[in-house]
């Protein structure tokens, strides 16, 4: 995800948003396909959702991730490196 994130940055948020659903929904398929992913029996989101559901919620909540870490980390490195003069 780190790599897919530092190709979004330059996007605006909600750019990087659409642009981290169809990496998502991507890695989801595949990590699925491959039988990499894997949902913990019992797992309640599972069981009160379908499989097909759970995997969908999965790629739009992650998706965020893209947006909100670029902007959590311009945030940390304006405040280190802050062009402040004394």
């Amino acid at each position: 995800m780190v790599p897919i994130s530092i190709l979004l940055k330059k996007y605006k948020f909600f750019e990087q948003y659409a642009y981290g659903l169809v990496a998502m929904g991507i890695l989801e398929f595949l990590g699925y396909w491959l039988q990499t992913s894997y949902v913990y029996p019992d797992n309640i989101l599972d069981h009160t959702f379908n499989p097909q559901n759970f995997s969908l919620g999965m790629a739009l909540f992650f998706a965020l991730y893209f947006p909100a870490g670029n902007w959590l980390v311009e945030k940390i490195y304006g405040s280190i490196f802050s062009k402040k003069t004394i």
